[in-house]
């Protein structure tokens, strides 16, 4: 029996933290706007059933080592050189799965509940032929679709349980068992005593009670019949191979597209299968068991026993997770192929390590990319991609290895923002087991992602505000551990600087007895400097020996009128003067702001 998952290594996983990351960091972090754009991009376009069941894989981080490297072993074939040049194998392989959904069908359309039990049997192995010879074709469609690809698993690099190689083998076994005597001479034989049948005169009771003559034969120009309907079953039957046909018209897998319809322009369904059609294939097996005295009783039980071992759930299982890794593999395809950025497999470590590793260099958002594409399009009017690689999405370096938070500030759009998305969307990718967003990275396994965005509620009075955040904040506290990776941005900002330090010293001092790490974008400047001044303060609290600044640099600081934005985000000591004019725009407090509200005529 098939048994696959490409989802973990082991049949039976067990996390041994299970973790899932919430809705509101998804939200926080943008990440569907990465899917919405990416989807209908060239041929191979992903659907929005595809993109929901990706997210519900990306809120589900492995908590396991081998598990992520099981999937990189996966998205190193799909996205290989040589899986694209031989036709881009994880599309392949996604269309051939696809039709699981069609070979369910065709099993759900073959159950009867007419006449006796003996009669039944023998309706059952018909139609369980037509099954089992369309599973055969589907295993075969599967089984073509990686072996054509130029995929090769070589035994001494290639992990034996590892990602596509144990699923080929899988599908191999089974594609042998298919193969094998034992299921195709039954039904080989079964087929053959009735191949050729010519001129069968049988009376057959029709629904309605009306005895009809039926003189059949092999060449439709010769049928005649008094039976009051015109029935698609003469145009069609010759034997009892061409009586399947009747089930390919809609659900044969290979040969998709073809249909046969009545005088009346009305397709021929198995649902339309009527008691007329039964008697008549009934008819033909007892004149056959007559003529050559014999039972096929026992064919048939052999028949219906191969049908009943079929098991194509895991099937229904392996085409959503395909749609997994194609969905991600299309993103890393447009990132990797439309920008200069570097995507790579990060150095993965267990947990039980002195302290969790999260470091990242050149690290991108992937929004700010697909931005940047979305308005090459908008500018040329087109749904093509650029014939050149876009150069101005800026990456940028982190480590945390000797720190557990950075307080970042600088001015209103200097890539603050950009900056926590990006580490932030490449952690989510990790924990899937996919390439992340950066030239290297290395991380423990099983971290998890919490965001803490200021409220965007106006109606609310700034003390409201500000204990609804607090109250965030909490939570989020309460379900960390050392392997929690949180991300504030303007949190306190309902309060003003000095309640806001000090709410963030609290934090801190959670901080420190969780040890877990934190990126925290905010407009108060005084926690930097504070921040700063503790690190030469010998009367300092221990914790501030983990935190440290990064600041959003501008060319021409601090305070020139051409200054601009560079988009990095760098360690280095905060400005008193660099940003003012930043600050006081973002609060309504510049002299053009005041004099626009209060009216103020004349000039400065």
């Amino acid at each position: 029996m098939f048994k696959a998952n490409l989802l973990y290594s082991d049949e039976e996983y067990v996390y041994k933290k299970p973790k899932i990351i919430g809705d509101n960091v998804f939200d926080d972090l943008k990440v569907t706007k990465i899917f919405e754009f990416c989807a209908p991009l060239n041929f191979d376009s992903i659907s929005s059933k595809d993109i929901k069941y990706t997210i519900e894989i990306l809120k589900n981080p492995c908590q396991l080592k081998k598990d992520i490297l099981y999937r990189q072993e996966i998205f190193r074939k799909f996205l290989s050189k040589e899986s694209k040049e031989s036709g881009n194998l994880v599309n392949n392989l996604y269309n051939a799965l696809k039709e699981v959904n069609v070979l369910q069908k065709i099993r759900e359309t073959y159950d009867f509940n007419y006449g006796g039990e003996h009669d039944i049997e023998y309706l059952k192995a018909v139609n369980y032929i037509f099954f089992i010879k369309s599973y055969k074709l589907y295993v075969d469609n599967i089984y073509s679709a990686i072996n054509s690809s130029v995929v090769k698993f070589d035994e001494d690099e290639t992990p034996e349980n590892s990602g596509l190689r144990n699923f080929f083998s899988q599908i191999e076994l089974e594609k042998n068992m298919l193969d094998s005597s034992e299921i195709t001479e039954p039904v080989d034989k079964f087929l053959s005593y009735l191949k050729d049948k010519k001129n069968i005169t049988g009376e057959l009771k029709t629904q309605n009670g009306v005895f009809t003559t039926l003189n059949f034969d092999t060449d439709a120009k010769n049928i005649k019949s008094t039976y009051p309907q015109k029935i698609p079953l003469f145009d069609l039957i010759r034997n009892v191979e061409d009586y399947l046909g009747i089930y390919r018209q809609e659900y044969e897998i290979k040969e998709k597209g073809k249909s046969f319809q009545n005088d009346n322009d009305e397709l021929y369904t198995p649902e339309k299968y009527t008691n007329f059609e039964k008697h008549f294939i009934l008819q033909l097996i007892y004149d056959e068991e007559t003529q050559n005295e014999t039972s096929f009783a026992p064919l048939i039980k052999k028949i219906i026993e191969i049908h009943d071992n079929i098991d194509i759930t895991y099937f229904l299982t392996v085409f959503d997770e395909i749609k997994f890794y194609r969905t991600i593999c299309k993103i890393i395809n447009i990132m990797s192929e439309n920008t200069e950025n570097s995507v790579c497999y990060p150095d993965v470590y267990e947990d039980d390590i002195l302290r969790a590793k999260l470091n990242f260099t050149e690290v991108f958002d992937p929004i700010v990319a697909v931005q940047k594409l979305a308005e090459y399009q908008e500018k040329h009017n087109t749904s093509n991609l650029p014939d050149r690689k876009i150069s101005d999405v800026i990456p940028n370096d982190v480590s945390f290895d000797q720190k557990n938070v950075f307080v970042i500030t600088g001015p209103n759009n200097g890539g603050k923002t950009a900056f926590v998305r990006a580490v932030g969307i490449s952690l989510i990718f990790f924990g899937a087991g996919a390439p992340v967003f950066s030239k290297t990275a290395s991380f423990t396994v099983g971290l998890n992602i919490h965001s803490h965005f200021t409220a965007n509620e106006t109606h609310l009075q700034e003390s409201g505000r500000l204990q609804d955040e607090i109250n965030r904040l909490n939570a989020i506290i309460e379900k960390s551990d050392n392997l929690s990776f949180i991300i504030l941005n303007e949190t306190f900002a309902g309060t003003n600087s000095i309640k806001a330090l000090s709410l963030f010293e609290d934090f801190l001092r959670e901080m420190e007895k969780i040890n877990f790490m934190c990126i925290y974008v905010t407009h108060f400047h005084n926690i930097a400097f504070y921040v700063e001044d503790q690190q030469d303060n010998p009367q300092r609290l221990p914790v501030y020996s983990k935190c440290d600044n990064l600041i959003a640099y501008m060319d021409d600081m601090p305070n020139s009128a051409n200054a601009g934005r560079t988009y990095r985000i760098l360690s280095m000591k905060p400005s008193d003067t660099s940003y003012s004019k930043d600050i006081v725009t973002k609060h309504n407090l510049s002299w053009e702001q005041l004099k626009a509200n209060l009216k103020i005529a004349g000039n400065r």
